[in-house]
């Protein structure tokens, strides 16, 4: 190996060095899903202007988006709204209004809201003027600390929901380990070459 080509080696070790440190200190973040249980899937039927859902549950982690699982029997909705009412156990309300033409069967629409862990939530879904009517799907199993109401009804299951949540990536480090470990093997092969060629 040449004096050159074992800087650069040393330089690449130092550079990986850097990376798993700044990683520690300051990983990058990913989301992760958690998903309710999707067996004994049911959907609640036709809903549309007038119907009322309300989903309550507490989480057990904390988590930055909900994923509601809509499904529009293969139509496409063109004209009207679902709106989507999230209430804290302290009573602070945020509305949000999602235009249905831009719901996709059997898909989860995502909405961010930062949801606590161990506090309740209560998730009301109300329609407004939809030109074809619009499901959830929901599940049969129950749900620790979670109900369901269909136009004031009680329900037995949930609204399979699909919940997003940050945590740490730490993966950077794994790469710069790898990479270290071959640009060392490389050094150590290359000083073994250089004696046999002595």
């Amino acid at each position: 190996m040449k004096i050159k080509d074992h800087k650069i080696c040393l330089a690449i070790i130092i550079l990986l060095v850097i990376v798993i440190i700044i990683t520690l200190i300051m990983p990058t973040k990913q989301l992760s899903t958690d998903t309710y249980e999707t067996l004994d899937q049911w959907i609640l039927g036709e809903l549309t202007e007038g119907d009322e859902i309300i989903q309550t549950f507490r989480p057990e982690k904390s988590y930055q988006r909900i994923g509601l699982p809509f499904a529009t029997y293969s139509q496409i909705i063109e004209k009207g709204n679902v709106i989507v009412t999230i209430t804290n156990d302290k009573g602070k309300e945020k509305r949000i209004k999602v235009k249905a033409s831009s719901i996709i069967d059997n898909e989860y629409y995502y909405i961010k809201y930062n949801f606590k862990k161990n506090r309740e939530y209560e998730v009301k879904i109300t329609f407004q003027n939809l030109d074809k009517p619009i499901t959830l799907k929901a599940t049969k199993k129950e749900i620790k600390n979670a109900s369901l109401k269909v136009n004031g009804e009680e329900q037995t299951g949930s609204i399979i929901l699909s919940l997003m949540y940050s945590e740490n990536n730490y993966f950077n480090i794994w790469y710069s380990i790898f990479g270290i470990t071959i640009t060392s093997s490389y050094i150590a092969l290359a000083k073994e070459r250089r004696k046999h060629e002595k």
